[in-house]
Order: structure tokens, then C-alpha cells, then sequence
């Protein structure tokens, strides 16, 4: 896409030539905590913040359940965040003028955004705005990989790492009042086909449930495996900060835009 304003340098348009980045440790760890975070106003997370067996009376949602919006990362000011909504309305006017369908997902440049869920049914807050149920951290460059995941890869998938990319989640946090209703499980596969579009072969991140083991199994009934040899790589040694884990991000496909409500 080509926009005549300096507003879409703020913005990056997923593409497969995306320019590659590493991942830090500190920035991949996918921390369920038991206590509230202290900047946390609105959102709590539990070890069993994400925890979706099933097992629950509670209906479960579905995309046409959910809104799934994607907003900078918490560290960008207010002028960043201006400046990224002026410039999504001029990518979608630019559409709208060369009578252009607008790309699937837009992500914000920086190298990491939020993925907001929303509920379709709520009842708007003042200006309108819709308050979020669960936020997830994510990638939104994809990064290269090195010699640990590929020898995870070979041990656990047997297939040759040759290229892939690696896309991460950073965190994922679920308000009390809507967990077990299958939010998890869904923002995995809005994860899993954003990082597909950009090329990502497979996702990391750091599960921690504060030793009770529920949430690693949570994370295997979806595909996702230990990866030992990443403890130290995803800044978790000896499973500090919990366990390493990898999973195959095109299992999510992203055949499925039209059922994903998908908002940038």
C-alpha cells in the first residue's frame, strides 16, 4: 500500500518481507502471575488465567462472540497512539479512494502489540468505547531463528529448521468474571493467524504457573511443547520464570480471516 502521509511510517504492513528482529528474553515470557499486577487497573491474572478445559457449565465463547482489536504496546505515549490511529484512517481511506480491499491486519511498528478481546454484546462506555475482557501480549515482527530452536525443532517436529521464523507471546491476561469460557483458546488462533500472514513458522513463550503444572498442560492440549533447551534463550533457567515452550504457528492456518473479527 502506498499512502501519501508521513502517518504510515507509524504503521507496519505485514508483508513476507518484513524485516527480521531477535527476540529478548525479557520480552517473550508469557508470565501467569497470582498476584494482581501493580499497573493493572482494569485486568487480574491468575495461573489459571487463561484455563479453558472444558469442564465448565459456563458457555463458551466463539468468535462471533468476540471483537478482536489490536493496540500499541503499553509503553507508547499518547502522541504514538494518536498518531497510529490517524494513521489506520488513512490507510483505510486510501483503500476506499483506489477502490482496494484493506489488508487483514495492520500491526503497530515497535516490534510488539495487544491483542484486545472484547465482548460484541457490551454495552458501550462513555465515547463509546467498549471495555476489554482479556488482553494478550504479542509479536508482530518475525524473528530468526538460532541454534536452540532449531535443535528443539529437529527433536520435537523431525523436520530441518531451514529459514524459519519465530514469532513469541508475551503475555496473556484474562479477567476473573470471563475465564473458563474459552477466551484463551481463541486468542491463540487470532495469534496463531496474525504470525502466520507475517511468515512466522513457529510461536514461543515462557508459561508460568507457579509449579502446579496446570497451565503447561493447558498450553500442550494446544499444540505447544516443552522446549528445554530454550530456558535460557526465553531468560527462564533452570525454569525460573517458568517453562519454555513452542509451538507450531501454522496450525491456526489463516484461511479463516472472514470468521475472525479482526479490528486494527
Amino acid at each position: 500500500l502506498c499512502v501519501v502521509t508521513p502517518l504510515v511510517s507509524a504503521y507496519s504492513i505485514i508483508f513476507p518481507k518484513q524485516i527480521s528482529t531477535r527476540y529478548r528474553g525479557n520480552q517473550i515470557r508469557n508470565r501467569i502471575r497470582s498476584k494482581r499486577p501493580r499497573n493493572a487497573k482494569l485486568y487480574s491474572s491468575t495461573s489459571q488465567g487463561v484455563s479453558d478445559d472444558g469442564q465448565s457449565k459456563i458457555p463458551s465463547y466463539t468468535h462471533s462472540d468476540i471483537e478482536w482489536r489490536i493496540t500499541p504496546f503499553e509503553d507508547m505515549t499518547k502522541f504514538q497512539r494518536l498518531k497510529l490511529k490517524l494513521a489506520s484512517k488513512a490507510i483505510r481511506l486510501d483503500c476506499a479512494i483506489k477502490g482496494q480491499t484493506p489488508p487483514p491486519v495492520l500491526c503497530p511498528k515497535g516490534g510488539k502489540a495487544v491483542l484486545e478481546a472484547r465482548l460484541v454484546s457490551s454495552k458501550r462506555r462513555l465515547f463509546g468505547k467498549v471495555p476489554a475482557i482479556a488482553r494478550f501480549g504479542f509479536t508482530t515482527n518475525r524473528g530468526p531463528s538460532c541454534p536452540p530452536i532449531d535443535d528443539t525443532i529437529r527433536e520435537v517436529f523431525q523436520r530441518e529448521p531451514n529459514n524459519v521464523n519465530i514469532g513469541a507471546v508475551i503475555f496473556m491476561v484474562v479477567e476473573e468474571a470471563y475465564r473458563s469460557r474459552n477466551i484463551g483458546t481463541l486468542a491463540l488462533e487470532v495469534i496463531g493467524a496474525i504470525q502466520a500472514y507475517q511468515g512466522c513458522d513457529f510461536t514461543i513463550l515462557v508459561a508460568d504457573d507457579n509449579g502446579s503444572g496446570d497451565l503447561i498442560k493447558w498450553y500442550e492440549n494446544r499444540s505447544f511443547t516443552r522446549a528445554p533447551k530454550l530456558q535460557d534463550l526465553m531468560g527462564s533457567p533452570n525454569e525460573k520464570n517458568g517453562v519454555s515452550m513452542l509451538g507450531f504457528t501454522r496450525e491456526y492456518g489463516v484461511e479463516a480471516w472472514d470468521n475472525l473479527n479482526l479490528k486494527w
